[in-house]
């Protein structure tokens, strides 16, 4: 069998990961073959053998698992070499390699068969690429069990930061992370660093490397990755996605920057981690035949329960900011949204607009920005912030300070928090919108529970209150989401009960929409179970889990749930109210996260979320 070029020309320590390292196989009922083992287990390393040195290698068929015992003398033990024009030779048993598997027996009572790999004269060109791989296995055509060792000619090596993308088990489900791909040639003066080479070509793919199919090919990654390079030495204002590559599909061609810039990229993780899985950013030489490096992320072992992690700081701007850097990526996030984190108004509205569009939310002092702010806005490096609220929420000269993160900052703030709402609906639905949501605006348990919905529906948040009639900057708002047109919009959806948007502001909304329907519970608890339960449909890979009793953590966290299709339920300090236990047991989530510290929400609630029956 013949593997796809993407795959075969990987680098060993990748497909030791991909072949050696997995769980000993049946032995084949063809061969009698349990497992292969291949020693030395490279060839050579990157670029260090001369043209025509040789390197002897030792292939063994093992006929049970673990170290085994090695199958009699005569077993058929089928080799391949896949070079590229070139590249080195190999022969065995007085066989000539090639990429047609050829049966050598074994011999010696050591179950091997010796293999003579000779190096051929890339190794010297002044532009050397390329890569050659021995290939063992059980049967010559699909075969079940493998075993491979390569050789790359390419002296340029990639370097991929973070490497890896992270340990096992250590990224939550969706969240981002950003690196860099740069080239580096070796240094003349070996007491010396790499020298990093300007204007490189390289060619990026993603891959899940396990499991792999059954012919030993990689599969679409479980995750999403893009990546972004250099355009006549300017960087691309857009990411590309990355795509698994297949002899139909190559991978994508990216340019390193003029002073030997990187070429960047983000990975998210699946909302749901499916156990055993492992992708892997793939970066590669040519787009065949190729030079390869990996950096991998691995799932991890299998949860007993549903799966709960905590982001928190020593305070609301530190969890603000955690939040946001698990769940933005560096250069890939255009928008920051900033809140005053001492209230809660201004920001209600913003969480939905954030959520549709991705955008992180920071919490800040109406006069300062904390350092773990400022830090986090270094790292994101949006385009663009937009400040929620008038300059009473956030002072002037937090704006001018703002100015030093991004090149555009500008300011969404009204008269009162209605007005506010109102110009985030604008700014952000200027054709209006099909759902609206409408949440009190002089508490924030509901209008929070709602913003999840409202950013994955791509849905406004609009303001009212306790009194029969609804707010002027609201009117004007759902005017505008309704395109001026009596019955306009599709569903207008009521978070709270009547005591905190009045029944007579929902008798009054049916001018906007023949579907006006309230999610009102006895308290906030069971209002954020029934706007949950009631979007079910649209999935609950993860529910972010906050306090019911302060607003930051969970204005926060309502941002990344919109993007990432979750929802927001509330707990207390100490205990699970039974509304949200049967909101979770309902929607059974892979993923539980907690919003804040210990002070906000105990270990033992953290605890508990893993163990609801």
């Amino acid at each position: 069998m013949r593997v796809r070029p993407h795959l075969r020309f990987l680098p060993l320590f990748v497909l030791s990961a991909m072949l050696l390292g997995q769980a000993p196989m049946p032995v084949s009922a063809a061969s009698g073959i349990d497992h292969i083992v291949i020693s030395p287990p490279k060839i050579a390393d990157k670029a260090k053998l001369t043209v025509g040195q040789q390197v002897t290698i030792t292939v063994t068929a093992y006929a049970s698992a673990g170290s085994g015992s090695p199958v009699p003398d005569g077993t058929a033990i089928w080799l391949a070499l896949y070079k590229t024009t070139r590249g080195g030779s190999a022969t065995a048993c007085a066989r000539t390699l090639t990429t047609v598997a050829q049966s050598c027996p074994a011999t010696g009572g050591t179950g091997s068969v010796i293999v003579t790999y000779t190096a051929g004269p890339a190794a010297s060109d002044t532009n050397p690429m390329g890569s050659d791989q021995l290939q063992a296995q059980d049967l010559q055509t699909r075969p079940s069990v493998q075993a491979s060792t390569s050789y790359c000619y390419n002296p340029n090596n990639f370097v991929i930061k973070p490497a890896p993308i992270a340990l096992k088990g250590t990224l939550l489900a969706g969240a981002a992370k950003s690196g860099t791909v740069s080239v580096t040639k070796p240094n003349p003066d070996p007491t010396k660093p790499p020298i990093p080479v300007t204007d490189a070509s390289v060619y990026l793919s993603i891959a899940q490397l396990v499991p792999l199919d059954a012919n030993f090919n990689p599969l679409p990654a479980n995750g999403v990755a893009y990546a972004r390079g250099y355009t006549a030495g300017v960087l691309d204002a857009s990411f590309t996605k990355l795509e698994l590559a297949t002899s139909t599909t190559p991978p994508k061609l990216f340019k390193t920057g003029p002073a030997a810039q990187g070429i960047q990229f983000y990975y998210r993780a699946p909302v749901i981690l499916q156990p055993g899985r492992d992708d892997a950013l793939i970066a590669q030489d040519q787009p065949s035949n190729a030079c390869q490096q990996t950096s991998h992320y691995a799932f991890g072992t299998a949860p007993s329960g549903t799966r709960v992690d905590r982001i928190a700081g020593p305070d609301r701007y530190n969890t603000g900011a955690a939040i946001a850097g698990t769940y933005a990526a560096a250069g890939a996030t255009p928008t920051v949204f900033i809140a005053t984190g001492v209230n809660f108004p201004d920001a209600l509205a913003g969480a939905a607009a954030a959520g549709k569009i991705g955008a992180p939310v920071l919490l800040v002092q109406p006069n300062a920005i904390p350092t773990i702010v400022s830090n986090q806005l270094t790292r994101i490096k949006p385009s663009k912030i937009v400040i929620l609220g008038s300059t009473g929420a956030v002072s002037a000269g937090v704006e001018a300070q703002l100015h030093a993160y991004a090149p555009t900052v500008t300011r969404l703030g009204g008269a009162d928090r209605y007005a506010t709402a109102k110009l985030v609906a604008q700014t952000y639905w200027p054709s209006g919108s099909a759902n609206v949501f409408i949440a009190t605006g002089l508490d924030f348990p509901d209008a929070l529970a709602a913003a999840a919905i409202a950013g994955k529906l791509g849905a406004p948040i609009l303001l009212a209150n306790t009194k029969p009639t609804v707010p002027n900057p609201t009117r004007d708002a759902l005017n505008s989401m309704a395109q001026g047109r009596p019955k306009g919009i599709a569903n207008i959806y009521i978070a709270g009960g009547a005591g905190a948007v009045s029944s007579g502001t929902q008798s009054q909304l049916s001018y906007w929409s023949n579907s006006v329907i309230r999610y009102g519970g006895v308290n906030r608890f069971d209002t954020a179970k029934r706007i949950a339960l009631a979007f079910a449909f649209l999935g609950t890979p993860i529910v972010f889990v906050a306090t019911g009793l302060n607003f930051p953590d969970a204005l926060a966290g309502a941002a990344p749930a919109g993007m990432l299709g979750g929802k927001v339920l509330l707990v207390t300090q100490t205990s699970i109210p039974s509304y949200t236990a049967d909101a979770i047991r309902s929607l059974r989530p892979a993923s539980d996260v907690v919003l804040g510290g210990t002070g906000v929400i105990s270990d033992g609630v953290k605890n508990a979320l893993t163990t609801l029956p």
